[in-house]
């Protein structure tokens, strides 16, 4: 599989906190709208279909009650935006995608898909979740890890997706996944020592940016790549 071209989800909400908090402000607007059982799906699907973008609203607030009780299930509510926006976007792309007119089918093909944007967000988060351990790996021993990652995990999160994508992908790989260096040189179509320096540049950027007010940013526990390659 090839894993260093592939789009990483997570340089995808690059500073998007702004929009999405935009997105979750529309759902509480909208609360209370027209509900799913008096909307006209079948005269508002085909105009959503060709861009209308009313049309398009319509269909997203009508099913603005199950995106409401789907994004509860982020019990962090300072990223439950992030999860809203998702589900508004997952809407208007089952909108894109749905086969034919016929409104008949189309709740249920938007909750199946919906329900499989939740699952890939949630085994985002945990990979999310796994690469932070890595990251902030080197803390002094008499430090708790939990405590460190919720004072800085916001701050962590912003200046990493600040990074360049080819650089969230060299840093995921590497610290988080593991992977040798020997096969990164191969998969990226760079020497190992020119991107085990643009690794280490990476992670300085990062440090850079985090704006925390408690101690220094951990360095990296993935060690400087032997003559091996790995």
């Amino acid at each position: 599989m090839d894993w260093t071209g592939g789009r990483w989800e997570r340089g995808n909400r690059e500073c998007s906190g702004k929009a999405n908090r935009l997105l979750w402000n529309f759902l509480q607007r909208h609360e209370g709208g027209t509900p799913m059982e008096k909307t006209d799906l079948a005269a508002l699907l085909p105009e959503a279909k060709q861009g209308d973008q009313k049309a398009q609203m319509a269909i997203v607030t009508a099913f603005q009650p199950l995106m409401k009780k789907m994004a509860s299930q982020e019990k962090n509510l300072s990223l439950r935006p992030d999860l809203a926006s998702t589900l508004v976007l997952g809407i208007l792309e089952a909108i894109r995608k749905y086969p034919g007119e016929d409104a008949r089918r189309f709740p249920g093909f938007v909750k199946t898909h919906l329900n499989f944007l939740l699952s890939h967000y949630i085994r985002k988060e945990a990979r999310w979740n796994k690469l932070k351990e890595k990251l902030y790996g080197q803390t002094q021993e008499n430090y708790t890890e939990d405590f460190i990652l919720r004072v800085q995990r916001r701050e962590l999160q912003d200046a990493f997706l600040c990074l360049a994508p080819d650089e969230q992908r060299l840093v995921y790989l590497a610290a988080g996944q593991r992977i040798p260096w020997k096969t990164l040189g191969e998969g990226f179509g760079k020497p190992v020592s020119t991107l085990y320096g643009r690794y280490q540049k990476a992670l300085k950027k990062v440090r850079k940016m985090v704006k925390s007010g408690r101690g220094r940013f951990p360095g990296s526990r993935r060690r400087r790549p032997s003559a091996g390659g790995r």
